[in-house]
């Protein structure tokens, strides 16, 4: 058998698919194969690897008759790269800068130490202390140890100075030591062991071919996550939104994807598309569980039981080893069938593909690409719930008119080149209509009056009591020139029990007309909110009105519960999961 040797580094990434878990890898390099059986170890492969994932195929007269992975562990000699050999270089003259300047610092320090010590032994007698060699005080002494404080107190500042200087330069230089330890350490440890992927290959000819082969396999350690840039231009019904679509990279495989063509998908390759099955479900009347059997002290229980227990584990170990031999058998045969699975992610999921060719390092840092620009029409409606907030959010009513599916991520707002908030985008699909939260606008103005209650009681011989709810709310707008529509959001009580009665008597609720308001409205209309008011499906009052630039209305709302006199009303707000 002809045996060929490649390192995979020196055959360039030709695309990468990255997933949400994870990226698939594309190489194609060309071989020649000599006539007969030929094998070709691929080495050093990205040590994140799938080994389930290895796809083999290429163009020309040969038979793939069969792909192997192995790991084997590497010598010091072998992990130490190109890029450790480049690091470990820039570590040396970083290690020789650091050691100069700590040297330095070394020196201005027994400078400082010999100028404060020159200074306290002066006036300090000998040791067998002759009086004649002690300093007599006179007016030229004065000037010199003038001088000489002045000195040292110069020379002191100027050199502590030059070490704080120094301190800093040797904090930037361990920290740049640092960085270049950690990285090396993690290009060693990605290569400690040495991946191949073996490729066996039969040449039916009598003479050498040449053939060219396309080795795709998955790795861990990369994925992608959408942002948004919303940019809404509001000027009435000819307001606009332009959405830029982002897909923000991470990859740390030990790979760098030097200008590769570049997609995006949706896919999760790592769950399981078998549909989950359902038993029996029976409802039964529930009965105590029997108190345990009191067991003598004198029996031998501890035995008899612990080895019915130890039993137990002993089946688990066996179900759970026959399990794992199945799940071998069932990931062999699904090898078999990877056209089959590529074709269903394609279906069941969504790929962008990058317009141009994109390189990404393999670093801790993320890679922004643009996956697309898109114009929106927009309509504009302004909400308010004044029971906990007199705010008024406007909100723009937008419809994914565009080809592409929006995925649930974090979106920066801009209205009219301003920026004014940040949200999560909701996963949209294709012509879905979506709410963007466009932030609070000042200029509608929205008064929450007191609330008025009123008691009664009602009945001769089963009395019961009516609370009256009254609340008034004033809404201004402000605009001088542009008319707005508003919807209030105000909560009516929903009765949990039936003998307490709740009754909306202001405003009326008109019957919902061709189906509408039974919550079976298309979620692709559209358009603004019809004027008016209605009760959602939580029973909040949504009251929906048209007012002009400058115009103020009144909304009063009423509602009336009657419940028995004896019982005492308590009212919680529930919230729906959505």
């Amino acid at each position: 058998m002809h045996i060929i040797s490649l390192n995979a580094q020196d055959f360039p990434i030709h695309s990468v698919t990255v997933f949400t878990d994870r990226a698939e890898v594309s190489r194609k390099f060309a071989v020649n194969l000599q006539p007969g059986f030929n094998e070709i170890q691929v080495e050093n492969v990205a040590a994140a690897i799938e080994q389930n994932s290895i796809r083999v195929d290429g163009t020309g007269a040969a038979i793939i008759h069969e792909v192997k992975f192995q790991s084997k562990p590497t010598k010091v000699e072998e992990v130490d790269t190109a890029k450790v050999k480049e690091l470990t270089a820039e570590l040396k003259k970083v290690e020789a800068e650091l050691q100069v300047n700590d040297d330095l610092k070394s020196v201005y320090k027994t400078r400082v130490d010999a100028l404060d010590k020159a200074v306290k032994n002066l006036g300090t007698g000998s040791k067998d202390s002759d009086s004649s060699k002690i300093i007599g005080f006179s007016e030229d002494l004065e000037n010199s140890l003038e001088k000489l404080f002045d000195y040292h107190e110069r020379k002191a500042l100027e050199i502590k100075a030059k070490i704080r200087t120094l301190d800093e330069k040797i904090a930037e230089l361990q920290k740049e030591k640092d960085r270049l330890n950690q990285e090396i350490n993690q290009i060693r440890f990605r290569h400690h062991v040495k991946n191949i992927i073996s490729i066996q290959l039969e040449n039916q000819d009598e003479n050498s071919i040449d053939a060219e082969l396309n080795l795709t396999y998955q790795v861990y350690g990369a994925y992608w996550r959408p942002s948004y840039d919303i940019r809404v231009n509001a000027s009435g019904n000819s307001s606009q939104m332009k959405l830029v679509y982002f897909g923000n990279i991470y990859q740390q495989t030990g790979e760098d994807w030097n200008d590769v063509e570049l997609q995006l998908s949706t896919a999760t390759p790592g769950v399981g598309g078998d549909l989950p099955q359902l038993g029996t479900t029976t409802v039964e009347f529930y009965r105590p569980p029997p108190p345990p059997p009191v067991v003598p002290q004198a029996y031998a229980c501890d035995t008899f039981f612990g080895s019915a227990a130890g039993g137990r584990p002993m089946m688990k170990r066996l179900m759970k080893a026959e399990a794992n031999q199945f799940g071998m058998a069932c990931e062999k045969a699904a090898s078999f069938g990877a056209a089959t699975t590529v074709a269903d992610e394609n279906v069941l999921s969504t790929t962008f593909t990058v317009p141009t060719k994109k390189t990404i390092p393999s670093d801790p840092s993320d890679h922004k690409v643009t996956i697309t620009e898109q114009t929106l029409k927009v309509l504009l409606n302004y909400h308010c719930v004044p029971k906990k907030n007199t705010n008024v959010f406007l909100t723009a009513l937008v419809t994914n008119d565009s080809d592409f599916p929006l995925l649930a991520g974090p979106a920066s707002v801009y209205l009219n080149n301003s920026m004014s908030t940040n949200i999560n985008m909701k996963a949209t699909s294709c012509g879905e209509k979506f709410e963007c939260p466009l932030g609070v606008d000042k200029t509608v103005k929205v008064i929450y009056k007191p609330t008025h209650k009123y008691q009664s009681q009602v009945g001769m011989i089963s009395k019961s009591a009516t609370t009256a709810n009254e609340q008034r709310i004033i809404v201004k707008n402000n605009k001088r020139s542009e008319p707005i529509v508003i919807t209030l959001h105000e909560p009516i009580p929903k009765s949990g029990d039936e003998k307490i009665k709740v009754k909306l008597v202001s405003p009326e609720i008109k019957p919902p007309v061709n189906g509408q308001g039974n919550g079976l409205e298309d979620s692709k209309a559209f358009k603004l909110p019809e004027v008016g008011p209605k009760l959602d499906d939580l029973n909040n009052l949504l009251w929906t009105a048209q007012l002009n630039a400058n115009e103020e209305k009144d909304f009063l709302i009423k509602w009336i519960i009657e419940y028995p006199n004896n019982e005492t009303l308590i009212y919680s707000e529930r919230r729906e999961c959505e």
